[in-house]
């Protein structure tokens, strides 16, 4: 993924219902109900949050059997404050930020918040929901 140096591009794998939460929102924030996590974990790596995608979202019933890899940018600086822990496995690199974090990150975002990337498990229902709308385009199933 190519980047802008004007701003660092920051991964979040979610699931389906989180990125209809999103579209709600016109992509220009993260939606409250999203701040109510105790751990906000965005990715630096963005071969890492589609790892989180297809593990953990696209097999989850309450993700809607959807991976999606989201992509949001922010000022460098704003990563200065926040010290990036690895799991024990370092399959994943999320940096831990809280709620108030979360707000934060909302103040700073440079561009829409956009879909990169998106798994579907073998238990999607491409019947119940035939097409995932990725930021202006409709990817049909």
């Amino acid at each position: 993924m190519s980047e802008n140096t004007a701003y660092k591009t920051l991964y979040r794998a979610i699931g389906l219902p989180e990125w209809r939460l999103i579209r709600g929102e016109g992509r220009k924030r993260f939606p409250p109900s999203m701040l109510r996590h105790k751990i906000f974990y965005p990715s630096l790596l963005f071969d890492n949050a589609c790892d989180l995608a297809r593990r953990c979202h696209a097999i989850n019933p309450g993700s809607e059997y959807c991976g999606v890899v989201i992509g949001f940018d922010v000022p460098p600086d704003f990563l200065n404050n926040y010290d990036t822990l690895l799991e024990e496995s370092e399959v994943t690199d999320p940096l831990w930020l809280t709620p108030y974090d979360c707000i934060s990150i909302n103040e700073n975002l440079q561009n829409p918040l956009r879909a990169v990337e998106v798994y579907y498990g073998s238990a999607y229902d491409s019947v119940k929901y035939t097409a995932l709308e990725l930021n202006d385009d409709v990817i049909l199933l």
